[in-house]
């Protein structure tokens, strides 16, 4: 069995102090001081006692930090004496610690030894109850099982002490066994998680019967879930979660989650897929298990510390039929491959990277030999390239039994990129994932019956903050790719993209002063939130352009005029699945169909747009560009000029563009249909792909 502490993840203390040492912390009350004997014990969870590292795993066993407190009587009115404080100590047997004797020497001393606290009580200064009452945060326990052991006694010079450090955390154990598979059967299990786990700790148990900790949202997370080896098994350690017993009469374990005493208790959470017919993977199921460990199987919920609870999962089948414990439904069908995934904030998003994106291009990379498959995947791991907001990608996932990604978001929207990386380091694809409230999970639904001969807002939720556009024969969504607002201003700014590249750049965050002057761009930042700065680089081909996500290429062209190629979804197109850069056919009316809001006050520069006519939620932002030289931004609210998919010469150096243009292009502010060359830094905007055209 696999086992691993993972509940400390938040931070760990780190010393500098790599030999056993003694620090006098505190001395609040006169006396003598005497060096004093401590030879202490580790007992096993459940009360046993044992040598250090005797019948111990090295989590039980680990002690990185002991801090010794001598209060000044028994009572809890006893005030504290002095504090030690050893770091990572060679041993607790015949421990020396410097203590103090009392003016009256026969006076009783409560000596408290505490084990992988981190600095909590280093300074600490009070009363034997408030000592009791002290809350120990996961991250002070730098990632080992707290510990504490207390013993009361006179101390005088030569005196010797001995004590037993008990744990002061729960051990769950998970197992799960397969050996009765019905004959033809495979269970894949793809996620493992202990979930409702009390993020804090305390030096002493609670009295009997107290519900502890109290019933709030803050003083409990779930932990970094498990996803390879599950069928393993796996051991957490974590704090105490006394929730008591059911309120109801309960004698059947079936019936234990449907009676919860409240909604924090903690429980194992398992995600498998089960294929009754593995050969065939027909009538395949997705199921979830929740159990709830406790003092028993059918209405206890206490998770006591010092205590080891056993979770064995036996997989006979998985009926769930009056099941309170198990879920069963069909597995949810994989998301079609694309370059852009929505995805809610504080939520999860899936997706198969061996699902490609779109159909190959012919001449340039094929996109399965790239990444690989499932059961011969190039891809080594997936990490972050970019966040536009620190913190916005809380974690991805490898689910090793599927094959899957996924992704968790944090409660913010924003958008991010993550690429999947071999084992030389070589980026083999990236994915933007667009984290945003809008959602276009029933548009085929809503405009099914919608003629393409009519111009009309179309509302997808009952609040009407996702809708689409029926325009001029195409169905438009109401924002720019990445866009994370359809009210005129720097939130509806969508991403840029060199033409024929999947990957997005960041649009301006400043209004540029004209529309030839530079601006400031939206700023990126790594996993670990620190600042990403990254410019334009000489370099050329599809090979560049994939290995390099966020660099501008300046001698970017294009010899495959397919890139993008509505609508035919392509591997490049930077669109989320059914949707595509526009023809040109799409915008062929543009200036006569809109018109151009242009506003003089620079403090409105960011509302400038093309709208339009008879659909004011629908425009097209003025944005700016990113500048071919350099990719530096230029013109925010000055023009928003907008690819089309398909080129306007033969001699693939011209592309059919699109937008709202001020100034330097000499048309009074009018919406016009033109061409750029490839390397240019433009605005992507996607419409519904026809299913017949």
């Amino acid at each position: 069995m696999k086992t691993k502490n993972i509940f400390w993840l938040l931070a760990i203390w780190t010393t500098l102090i790599t030999a056993c040492a003694e620090k006098d912390e505190l001395q609040s009350v006169k006396g003598v001081s005497v060096e004093v004997t401590c030879s202490l014990q580790v007992a096993r969870i459940g009360g046993e006692r044992s040598t250090r590292g005797t019948n111990l795993t090295a989590e039980e066993s680990a002690i990185q930090d002991l801090t010794v407190i001598q209060f000044d009587g028994e009572g809890d009115d006893a005030p504290t004496m002095i504090v030690r404080t050893f770091q990572n100590p060679s041993s607790l047997e015949g421990l020396k610690v410097g203590l103090m004797q009392p003016q009256n020497a026969e006076k009783q001393q409560t000596l408290y030894f505490i084990a992988n606290a981190g600095k909590t009580f280093s300074n600490f200064n009070g009363t034997l109850k408030t000592f009791k009452a002290t809350v120990i945060p996961s991250s002070e326990m730098g990632g080992n099982i707290l510990m504490t052991g207390s013993c009361l006694t006179v101390i005088k010079k030569e005196t010797s002490v001995a004590a037993t450090l008990t744990s002061r955390l729960a051990k769950i154990v998970f197992k799960i066994d397969l050996t009765s598979l019905p004959s033809g059967a495979r269970f894949e299990p793809l996620w493992l998680q202990l979930r409702s786990v009390s993020t804090d700790a305390s030096p002493e148990a609670p009295a009997s019967g107290t519900v502890y900790p109290a019933q709030s949202s803050e003083l409990y997370s779930d932990l970094e879930p498990v996803v390879s080896n599950i069928d393993k098994g796996y051991t957490w350690y974590i704090p105490e979660n006394r929730r008591g017993k059911s309120t109801a009469t309960v004698n059947d374990a079936k019936d234990k989650n449907n009676n919860k005493p409240d909604n924090y208790c903690t429980c194992v959470y398992l995600e498998a897929n089960y294929y009754p017919n593995a050969d065939n993977n027909t009538d395949a199921k997705r199921v979830n298990y929740t159990l709830y460990p406790g003092n028993n199987n059918t209405d206890n919920f206490d998770i006591e510390g010092n205590k080891s609870y056993t979770v064995n999962l036996k997989i006979t089948g998985v009926d769930g039929k009056n099941d309170s414990r198990l879920e069963v439904k069909d597995i949810p069908a994989s998301l079609p491959g694309a370059n852009c995934y929505m995805v809610k904030p504080n939520s999860f998003l899936t997706f198969n990277p061996h699902n490609p994106p779109g159909a190959d291009v012919s001449g340039t990379i094929v996109y399965l030999d790239r990444v690989g498959s499932k059961d011969k995947c190039n891809i080594a791991r997936a990490e972050i390239v970019w966040q536009t907001k620190p913190g916005l990608i809380r974690a991805i996932y490898h689910l090793s039994a599927s094959g899957e990604y996924r992704i968790q978001t944090a409660n913010m929207t924003g958008n991010a990129l993550i690429a999947a990386y071999d084992e030389e380091n070589k980026i083999l694809w990236s994915w933007h994932i667009w984290v945003t409230d809008y959602t276009l999970d029933d548009v085929d639904e809503k405009i099914k019956n919608i003629s393409e001969n009519t111009n009309q807002e179309i509302s997808l939720t009952n609040d009407g903050k996702s809708r689409v556009f029926m325009w001029e024969k195409y169905v438009w969504m109401d924002r720019g790719i990445g866009a994370l607002s359809n009210e005129p201003g720097f939130d509806s700014f969508g991403m840029i993209y060199q033409w024929g590249r999947k990957d997005p750049f960041l649009p301006g965050d400043q209004i540029a002063s004209t529309a030839l002057l530079i601006n400031t761009i939206t700023p990126t930042y790594d996993a670990n939130g620190n600042r990403i700065y990254a410019s334009g680089i000489s370099g050329n081909g599809i090979e560049n352009a994939i290995s390099n996500p966020i660099f501008f290429l300046k001698n970017w062209s294009v010899d495959k005029k397919e890139l993008w190629n509505y609508p035919n979804k392509t591997v490049f197109d930077p669109c989320p699945a059914g949707w595509c850069i526009p023809p040109s056919g799409a915008v062929a009316n543009f200036t006569t169909k809109t018109s151009v809001t242009y506003k003089t006050n620079n403090g409105q520069l960011d509302k400038n747009a093309a709208f339009a006519n008879n659909l004011t939620n629908l425009f097209w932002p003025y944005v700016g560009y990113r500048h071919v030289s350099s990719g530096a931004g230029y013109a925010c609210g000055h023009l928003g000029i907008y690819w089309c998919s398909n080129f306007q010469n033969t001699e693939k150096t011209n592309v059919y563009v699109y937008g709202g243009y001020q100034n330097q292009y000499n048309d009074s502010s009018q919406g016009k249909q033109n061409y750029r060359g490839p390397n240019d830094g433009l605005l992507g905007r996607c419409v519904k792909i026809k299913t017949t055209n």
